[in-house]
C-alpha cells in the first residue's frame, strides 16, 4: 500500500509541477509582451481655444495743413511771414488699440491701404505694424501687458482742395 500511496503522491507532485510550469510559462509570455500606448492633445487640455480681442479706433480724421513760415519780429512783437510755406499732417484720433481677452497669445497685424485715387498718400504705424500680446489666462482684465496701441501717421501731399473729410484709405487689423 505504501507503494500505491507513493505512486499517487509522485503523480500528484508531477502534475503539480506540470501545472506550475505551464503557469510560469504563460506568465513569462505575458511579461515579455508589450504594446505601445499613444496619446495626443487636440486643442488646449484646459479647455477650447477662445479668441476674444477688442479693437478700438480713434476718429482717424486727418487734416493736411498749409502753414506759413514766419519769423519773430522783435521790433513789432509780431510774426512776419516769410512768403514760404510748409505742409503738415495733423491727426485727430489716429490711435488703434488692441486688447487681448483670449486664453491664448495673439498677434495683430495692422496695415494701411490707400484708396486708388489717393495712392500718393502713404500710411505707416508707430513702432511696428505688428502687435504681439500674451494670453490673458489668469491675468487681471486691466493688465497692461494685454493692451497695445499704434498711431497711424500719413505722409505725402494731399493734392485736392477738400472742404470736407473724404475716405483716403483703410486700416485693416488681422488677428492671428
Amino acid at each position: 500500500m505504501k507503494k500505491i500511496i507513493s505512486i499517487i503522491l509522485s503523480m500528484a507532485i508531477v502534475s503539480a509541477i506540470t501545472i506550475n510550469y505551464q503557469v510560469d510559462s504563460y506568465a513569462e509570455v505575458v511579461k515579455k509582451s508589450s504594446k505601445d500606448v499613444k496619446a495626443t492633445v487636440v486643442g488646449d487640455a484646459d479647455g477650447p481655444d477662445v479668441f476674444s480681442v477688442d479693437v478700438t479706433w480713434g476718429a482717424m480724421n486727418f487734416t493736411y495743413m498749409k502753414i506759413a513760415d514766419t519769423e519773430w519780429n522783435s521790433e513789432t512783437h509780431m510774426f512776419d511771414k516769410t512768403g514760404t510755406f510748409t505742409y503738415k499732417w495733423v491727426a485727430s484720433g489716429n490711435l488703434v488699440t488692441v486688447v487681448n481677452h483670449s486664453n491664448m497669445a495673439v498677434q495683430a497685424d495692422l496695415s494701411y491701404e490707400s484708396e486708388p485715387e489717393y495712392d500718393y498718400i502713404a500710411g505707416k504705424f508707430s513702432d511696428s505694424s505688428v502687435i504681439k500680446l500674451p494670453s490673458a489666462f489668469g491675468k487681471e482684465k486691466s493688465a497692461k501687458s494685454l493692451k497695445a496701441s499704434r498711431m497711424l501717421r500719413l505722409s505725402g501731399h494731399l493734392k485736392a482742395d477738400l472742404k470736407e473729410y473724404v475716405d483716403i484709405g483703410k486700416i485693416k487689423v488681422e488677428i492671428n
